[in-house]
């Protein structure tokens, strides 16, 4: 269901089905609160910030000086590139990097460029 969306936005970081929400969201995030031994509150934290991250991966606003999309490997331009079809197939890493992206050749390099009119458009070497 969630990548059913192409341009994305805030809400549709949210887009998913049950199933998905259930294992990937809930049990996903008690097994490695658990596992790594955070304590409740530390796991709110940590759970909240991740949430934050999704929220702004799936905005669809690229803010050149954005201190996050500065240093991160996976930003909303990163992100954005998934939900397109010609980045369906790569670009999966969420949260933080790029790491298991790179290792496993699913990563779609790509720049941001200015547009003449405006705005920023998303390059990649497929497009050229």
């Amino acid at each position: 269901m969630h990548h059913r969306l192409i341009a994305p936005y805030s809400y549709g970081a949210l887009y998913t089905h049950p199933v998905d929400t259930f294992v990937g969201e809930m049990v996903g995030a008690l097994m490695a609160t658990h596992v790594s031994g955070m304590s409740p509150r530390m796991a709110g934290v940590f759970i909240s910030l991740l949430s934050l991250k999704s929220l702004d991966d799936h905005c669809g606003m690229w803010f050149p000086n954005h201190p996050i999309h500065r240093w991160m490997t996976n930003n909303t331009a990163f992100h954005i590139l998934h939900h397109q079809n010609v980045g369906i197939k790569y670009n999966y890493s969420i949260f933080y990097f790029a790491t298991w992206d790179r290792l496993l050749g699913t990563y779609l390099p790509f720049s941001v460029e200015p547009r003449k009119d405006g705005g920023y458009q998303l390059r990649t070497a497929k497009d050229e």
